[in-house]
């Protein structure tokens, strides 16, 4: 098991994007929120137009996670995530469109890491997941690409999944973990990011 200190920062999301930012790894602009508010146009600096994500720096499954469309959203947001709880810390991180199924938004996968090797990729989807390459047991990214069915419309070539999972094992050591499921991201133009480990 990782020493429960590396739990502790992979399970914070602030703790991971500053993690992964210090290693240049690229993950979506992300800012901690204090106990004041930035104003909206502190915000449209840092992100350059709403929609903005609020997350609560702690959580899973898409628990304490909302989009919010405008800086009033934000504000109410704010006060239903900490209304329980002052203490609780909140990020506010860039919007990346996923899984809609168009060709602006990005593709959502989850890469399974152990022992610093690749033992899965999953496609997330709104309407389930896909298993498109799992582990064959030689180098840390030696997987079989699935080709059933339900895989191979995902549009997902050699060259993207070894982008994906270069990035992953990096997320994944730059947090110092033994056993990880990096989310990454790949936007339209192929370019792709971590978004939690």
């Amino acid at each position: 098991m990782d020493e429960p200190e590396k739990q502790i920062n992979a399970g914070h999301k602030y703790k991971t994007y500053t993690s992964l930012r210090d290693k240049n790894i690229p993950t979506p602009k992300t800012i901690l929120l204090e106990d004041t508010l930035p104003s909206e146009e502190q915000l449209n600096a840092a992100f350059g137009a709403f929609p903005i994500v609020i997350k609560r720096t702690i959580g899973s499954r898409g628990s304490s996670v909302k989009v919010c469309q405008d800086y009033d959203e934000i504000k109410q947001c704010v006060q239903e995530f900490r209304n329980d709880n002052s203490k609780i810390q909140l990020i506010a991180q860039e919007f990346i469109e996923t899984a809609t199924g168009s060709d602006h938004s990005c593709k959502d996968f989850r890469v399974t890491i152990a022992g610093g090797k690749v033992l899965s990729v999953i496609l997330r989807k709104a309407n389930g997941q896909d298993i498109i390459a799992y582990d064959t047991g030689t180098d840390p990214i030696d997987l079989e690409i699935l080709r059933g069915e339900q895989t191979e419309n995902t549009g997902v070539s050699s060259e993207t999944l070894r982008k994906i999972c270069d990035l992953a094992l990096s997320a994944h050591k730059a947090m110092g973990l033994d056993i990880s499921g990096v989310d990454v991201l790949v936007k339209p133009d192929g370019t792709v990011l971590v978004c939690e480990v």
